[in-house]
């Protein structure tokens, strides 16, 4: 098929885990292609009104190749084919992961309620292209109402929960007063509540229907009712259409022009 290229990787390790406490701090970044439409504070208008019907999504996702430099790890990440006209749009949602209560079955509370279709895939490495189909009523997106549709591809998931540890305190300025309260068992003033935050993350994009299943399942059951899901999208977009009316002075005794350009496109104004 020509809907995706491939690039030699291991895609074995698919989860990545990051914890955070006031003691340390271990973190694993996912690299991805830079995304072209971008600019300063939040955005002004509805960038859903750019949507694209689900036929023409279909023929346009695409998974390029990202070379590694010295920035990035580089990898597969998904593009667009019409290029110029389109852009792939990053989703970034939020949802509560609820757990099992009495009065749901453990399928609905853990459920995520989406239907998938692979548009690209059936490779021994897992690589492809999967997007959503549908929204099942009942499920956790459906139920939170964010912002998820058909013809989205599911980037990455994330469980994010909250613990709970103790830890030591540093010792004090001679160094001996928090070290003889911990040998002589006071411990008071010696131990410390440590709220600890702890990220759980899938990545599954330019991944087959299969192995976009099997990641979305190595993510951990659900231990609380704190804990949250963070959902990365990739959606396709028409490029925003800006119209610049141009004005000659008076002297040249030319009539004022309209041009549209498209976002990111460079051209030059002047007049030729």
């Amino acid at each position: 098929t020509n809907a995706f290229v491939v690039l030699p990787n291991n895609h074995n390790n698919i989860a990545t885990r990051t914890t955070r406490s006031n003691t340390r701090i271990t973190t694993s970044n996912l690299y991805e292609a830079p995304v072209t439409f971008a600019g300063t504070g939040p955005r002004q208008v509805d960038m859903n009104q750019y949507n694209l019907p689900l036929d023409v999504i279909e023929q346009q996702w695409i998974a390029n190749i990202v070379a590694k430099t010295v920035d990035t790890e580089g990898g597969i990440f998904l593009g667009v084919e019409n290029n110029r006209e389109l852009f792939v749009d990053v989703v970034t949602v939020s949802l509560p992961r609820s757990s099992k209560s009495q009065s749901q079955s453990q399928s609905q509370s853990q459920s995520l309620g989406i239907g998938l279709v692979e548009l690209a895939g059936g490779r021994s490495d897992g690589i492809g292209i999967t997007v959503v189909s549908e929204l099942i009523e009942g499920g956790l997106v459906d139920a939170s109402g964010v912002d998820i549709m058909p013809g989205d591809s599911i980037s990455s998931i994330s469980v994010v929960r909250k613990n709970q540890s103790f830890v030591p305190t540093s010792t004090s300025s001679n160094g001996n007063d928090n070290n003889n309260d911990n040998n002589n068992g006071n411990g008071s003033g010696s131990m410390l509540l440590s709220d600890n935050q702890e990220t759980i993350t899938a990545r599954t994009e330019c991944l087959g229907y299969d192995a976009t299943v099997d990641a979305i399942r190595s993510l951990p059951p659900v231990q609380s009712n704190d804990e949250q899901l963070i959902i990365k999208v990739k959606r396709l977009r028409r490029k925003p259409i800006v119209t610049v009316n141009l004005k000659y002075p008076p002297s040249t005794k030319q009539e004022q022009q309209q041009q549209q350009l498209l976002q990111n496109n460079h051209r030059n104004l002047q007049h030729q």
